[in-house]
């Protein structure tokens, strides 16, 4: 009858041992899920469109690297179009003259 009575126990235990496991799992889902929306959501600001799934499959270092070439692409878009509103400023003063 004792022995009985530990395996219920022990078999209780390990039950709630495995519930909380699932719990915890669950929160955890919740929050990647919660981050891959944030993240898509701040990519897509920056005109880079990748889904949840390429996100969640990818390799983080190849998605750095995306982002890298975006932001050194744009500050030399940036830097391009500075140049042209320079010359176009350098033109304006010329004429006035």
């Amino acid at each position: 009858m004792v022995a009985g009575a530990m395996m219920k126990e022990t078999h209780k235990g390990w039950l709630e041992h495995v519930d909380n496991l699932f719990a915890a799992l669950e929160v955890y889902r919740e929050a990647e899920n919660q981050a891959l929306n944030k993240i898509k959501e701040l990519l897509t600001e920056k005109g880079i469109e990748l889904s949840e799934e390429e996100i969640r499959t990818s390799d983080f270092d190849s998605i750095r690297e995306r982002l890298m070439q975006t932001r050194e692409a744009r500050l030399h878009e940036e830097q391009l179009q500075r140049g042209q509103e320079e010359r176009k400023r350098e033109e304006e003063r010329s004429c006035r003259r």
